[in-house]
């Protein structure tokens, strides 16, 4: 059976959502610090994360880094912290679960509110290193400032979500033929429409029955806690792999489809327990073996997280080693 991972205290907002348990700081200085965090043989979500091979998957160290950034930040007169922005995710060499990791963090002001975080996530036992991450954080209850080169603030955009006209797979898209998530971590709820090669829509409903949501407080109930951006990504890197599975005519049990680098994943708002979200992906380049995308999406008319460029690669697990 598989184990839950509760959520942990972040900042001074108490507990919130999280797909991974809470990172420990292990070392901290004026500049930055260094965490360490185990991932269970089995949980909810990584369970389902290419099932038969199962990798940890790399958006979770993303969320780990996220984590440890925010108990960092407490100390050191952070308040509530969210997650602004990917600016740059580089996955190198792929984790496993029962690994423990360590992740290696400066810390720079950028304004009263806004921290650059530039981090190294590398594997504990061997030092191999996973992922180099540059990350924007923001002061949850402050404006957004950035630090002049943020391009997007949320609200009042004036766009809003179109689904193509051409919908040649929806209604009749097998996503379980297409990509090789199951279970929790299966978030695609439902496929609204493709063209081959150019875009794909889909949808999230977000439940309050998530594992992410195990050990919230009861302010769940009601849906003021916000699904984890790290798993609004997640979802919206599945719809891609959709998109690039049945432009290319890829299965399941083809290689199987690894996110491999991202730019400029922008986070504008939040989805909560009851809202929908919609994707939009939008293939710039959809070739063997790397496709480049950019995305979009949005709680009803509200635009809440902007991908600049991602990359995914279909290549044997041990094909991103070294």
């Amino acid at each position: 059976m598989s184990s839950v991972v509760p959520a942990g205290p972040v900042g001074q907002s108490g507990w919130l959502p999280s797909p991974v348990g809470a990172p420990a700081l292990v070392e901290e200085g004026e500049e930055g610090f260094t965490a360490v965090q185990h991932a269970p043989a089995s949980s909810p979500y990584q369970d389902g994360h290419y099932p038969g091979a199962p990798v940890y998957p790399g958006i979770f160290l993303i969320e780990t880094a996220f984590r440890a950034s925010c108990l960092y930040l407490e100390r050191h007169g952070g308040g509530r912290i969210s997650l602004a922005e990917v600016r740059r995710a580089r996955f190198s060499a792929p984790g496993f679960p029962g690994d423990s990791f360590t992740v290696q963090a400066g810390v720079r002001r950028l304004s009263a509110s806004c921290w650059e975080v530039r981090a190294q996530c590398l594997r504990s036992g061997d030092g191999q290193r996973l992922a180099v991450l540059v990350l924007r954080l923001q002061d949850s209850e402050a404006p957004d400032e950035g630090d002049g080169e943020a391009a997007t603030v949320a609200g009042g955009t004036g766009r809003t979500a179109e689904v193509p006209a051409c919908r040649e797979a929806a209604g009749d898209c097998d996503i379980q033929s297409l990509i090789p998530h199951r279970g929790e971590m299966l978030l695609l709820s439902e496929v609204l429409g493709i063209e081959t090669g150019r875009t794909a829509w889909a949808t999230h409903r977000v439940s309050a029955d998530e594992p992410c949501f195990c050990g919230t407080c009861p302010e769940v109930s009601s849906g003021f806690l916000p699904w984890p951006r790290t798993l609004m990504t997640e979802f919206i890197g599945q719809a891609a792999v959709l998109l690039c599975s049945y432009s290319s005519g890829r299965g399941a049990d083809s290689p199987p489809p690894l996110f491999t680098r991202a730019r400029g994943i922008r986070f504008l708002g939040d989805a909560c327990p009851g809202d929908t979200v919609s994707a939009q992906v939008e293939a710039d380049h959809i070739g063997s073996p790397a496709a480049l995308l950019r995305a979009r999406a949005w709680v009803g008319d509200r635009l809440v997280c902007e991908i600049d460029q991602a990359m995914i690669v279909y290549s044997d697990i041990s094909g991103i080693e070294g």
